[in-house]
């Protein structure tokens, strides 16, 4: 991409560029817009005609419609009596995004952070939209199913790291193979062992063509490329996995273990910022009625909003060094918040709009918070690399005011969405 940083006229921060400006507007929507333009006792004359705009849109190519791993995740249903909704708008998602997924939060803070470690880069240029629809982390951070099978079919390797001989080794494998392919001992020892096909197959999420060729590779007629193939077709299959999502809630597996990691990192660290923020606030307002009962000054600097928001900068830094160290040992050492805005800026907004959205949560008179305010964080880290971003009435103002300088525009309504879309049409003639 060609990045410029573009200064402001005016005495607002510059504002910063992270694409060219030729792409057609990318749209992020709310996977609540996903139910009203899906639900057919919704419908109204104004949902349809927006649901017929967004789908023309996307068809012409004028507008790109993006979702993430979150998002399907999100749209799972809870309950059964759910399930046909649950289609409806994973229909109407795969209608509108196609196979457009922006890349999950993993890859992004290790891509951002990097480029803050190289400090090279004028400004963020990231590959965070994935057109084949590889919205996963890394695979290299899972056991994959095929990675299960190839541990087993190559018994040689396994048996020379435990002291086997060559000879034991030749043995072992003639007993369990013939000309590559599994003989019935070694199909009795996968299922001893509980690792056969079918019980490997209840961890993952595999549609059955694709299971089917995972099979052929443990038969020996299908290659480990051709396997991991099968796996990602799966993966990139928005339909199947909201149903697999929603089948696998209640379960545990390395799947949804490596799906769930960086997010819920992300989550842990917002809700300890927040009872943090709880605990310091309430310290703070103890103490200064203490101190006036007593006729002593208030504590300096009083714990309130003004000073909350002037720590937000230095929250900013700090928490992307905490990042750093811990998940990929990188030193951030002389870094300042305009450097974490310039070149992570996913990470950047995600922790301003936390920041921001907490002080609304705390104090006696304070708004209660809601699970879905942490999960709205987490999704703020794609508002900069979109054109327009769909949030709650809630969360869009807090959004908008940390995206402004990434040119993003926030909507609040889903009433609203078909106006800015038209105006950034016009913008990009």
């Amino acid at each position: 991409m060609n990045e410029t940083l573009r200064n402001s006229t005016t005495v607002q921060a510059p504002l910063i560029s992270i694409d060219d400006g030729q792409h057609p507007v990318r749209v992020f929507l709310d996977s609540a817009d996903y139910s009203a333009l899906s639900d057919e006792k919704r419908r109204t004359p104004q949902l349809d005609r927006l649901r017929e705009k967004l789908i023309h849109w996307a068809d012409s190519g004028n507008v790109e419609f993006w979702y993430s791993g979150i998002l399907l995740s999100e749209m799972a249903p809870l309950h059964s009596q759910f399930a046909d909704a649950s289609v409806a708008r994973t229909d109407l998602l795969v209608r509108l995004c196609k196979t457009q997924a922006l890349i999950s939060i993993d890859r992004i803070l290790q891509q951002e952070l990097q480029n803050l470690k190289g400090c090279t880069l004028e400004t963020a240029s990231l590959p965070i939209h994935s057109y084949s629809g590889d919205w996963f982390p890394e695979l290299t951070d899972i056991i994959s199913p095929v990675s299960w099978l190839e541990s087993i079919r190559e018994l040689n390797t396994t048996a020379k790291q435990h002291g086997l001989n060559r000879e034991v080794r030749r043995k072992l494998q003639k007993q369990l193979f013939k000309n590559g392919q599994p003989k019935n001992a070694m199909r009795e020892l996968l299922a001893k062992q509980e690792i056969a096909l079918v019980e490997i197959l209840k961890l993952y999420p595999m549609r059955e063509q694709d299971a089917l060729v995972l099979g052929h590779y443990v038969a020996g007629k299908a290659t480990a490329t051709q396997a991991k193939e099968a796996f990602l077709a799966s993966l990139r299959d928005p339909s199947w996995m909201t149903r697999w999502f929603h089948n696998h809630a209640d379960k545990l597996s390395p799947f949804t273990d490596w799906v769930r990691g960086a997010s819920n990192s992300m989550l842990q660290m917002i809700q300890q910022v927040s009872q943090d923020v709880t605990t310091l606030k309430k310290k703070s307002e103890e103490l200064r009625k203490t101190g006036a009962a007593l006729d002593m000054a208030p504590p300096d600097p009083a714990i309130d909003t003004a000073w909350w928001s002037s720590q937000q900068d230095n929250l900013v830094v700090s928490l992307a060094k905490q990042f750093a160290a811990r998940m990929y040992k990188i030193s951030l050492a002389g870094h300042t918040h305009e450097n974490v805005d310039r070149l992570a800026p996913s990470l950047a907004t995600c922790i301003r709009v936390l920041h921001s959205s907490t002080w609304n949560s705390v104090g006696t008179s304070a708004r209660h918070p809601k699970k879905s305010d942490w999960v709205d964080s987490l999704h703020a880290m794609y508002a900069p690399y979109v054109d327009i971003f769909r949030t709650d009435s809630y969360m869009a103002p807090i959004v908008q005011e940390k995206v402004k300088k990434y040119e993003t525009t926030v909507v609040a309504k889903i009433g609203n969405l078909a106006e800015k879309i038209e105006t950034q049409l016009n913008s990009h003639c």
